[in-house]
């Protein structure tokens, strides 16, 4: 999933990539939607790969060890 932290010293949002495993992947798929309002815990890994050109690529993502909603769902 990815998920928008509002930037409080500029307009707009960074989007960050979360995993989840096993059941709290399972509640994430059945429970999210767009908009919806998480808080998760978890831990910052980082990764790097060559893509087919040839360039190095890397990013950032949260493997979730928890994940709460904050919201109720939509109708």
């Amino acid at each position: 999933m990815r998920v928008a932290l509002d930037r409080r010293t500029r307009d707009g949002a960074v989007f960050v990539d979360v995993d989840a495993f096993g059941p709290t992947g399972e509640a994430c798929q059945t429970h999210l939607a767009k908009g919806r309002l998480v808080a998760v815990l978890g831990r910052l890994e980082h990764d790097t790969w060559e893509a087919a050109d040839g360039s190095n690529r890397e990013k950032h993502y949260v493997v979730a060890a928890a994940v709460e909603f904050l919201d109720r769902p939509r109708d």
